[in-house]
């Protein structure tokens, strides 16, 4: 099994290691069983994956918050992760002529699938707000990532704009789930093995 680490996951490690709470009930809940649910996956020998753009997205905080990046960095390298890295050519300063050494089949499939997933995103959460449809494209991106390099799941803490419609989601073969389903589906497949 492959799980693709979305980054809101890796910044509820970081939360976790600073003692930080969630007011948020399915936040909370997530939380509580993420240090667990690692464990299981590495014991399983469950491999995580993630962008190599995962970095270069946290690497955009720095200006604002260095301490914060240095931390999500460090945390982002602490897990064994499949490189793959891709140079989507959206012209926003950032992923523009990156390269493109890519593990997963092609890059144009990629962009192609990113973009219909960033438009179903877009007309489903009806976001209007520049940063926030710059944040749905980031979305878009890993997920189309995750599918074409043969992820079984896309594990994410963001509710609103990916878990929401992990539904509609399944349409593109791709599997969300929060780290509570995943830490409950483990436990149930652990507790059937059994004689």
């Amino acid at each position: 099994m492959r799980i693709y680490l979305d980054n809101s996951v890796i910044g509820r490690l970081l939360d976790i290691d600073r003692g930080i709470q969630s007011l948020n009930r399915m936040l909370e809940e997530d939380m509580a069983v993420l240090p667990d649910l690692f464990k299981a996956c590495v014991q399983k020998d469950i491999q995580f994956c993630a962008s190599d753009d995962a970095g270069a997205e946290i690497e955009k905080l720095r200006h604002r918050r260095p301490e914060l990046t240095d931390a999500l960095m460090a945390k982002l390298q602490s897990f064994t992760l499949v490189p793959i890295r891709h140079a989507t050519r959206y012209n926003d300063g950032h992923h523009y002529g990156m390269g493109a050494t890519y593990a997963g089949n092609s890059p144009r499939k990629v962009d192609l699938l990113a973009q219909e997933l960033n438009d179903f995103l877009l007309r489903k959460t009806r976001i209007t707000k520049d940063a926030k449809r710059e944040a749905i494209k980031w979305d878009a991106y890993h997920l189309a990532v995750c599918k074409d390099t043969g992820c079984d799941i896309f594990l994410t803490c963001d509710y609103a704009s990916i878990w929401k419609y992990r539904e509609p989601l399944k349409l593109f073969g791709i599997e969300v789930k929060r780290p509570l389903e995943l830490s409950k589906e483990l436990q149930n497949t652990d507790s059937s093995a059994l004689p």
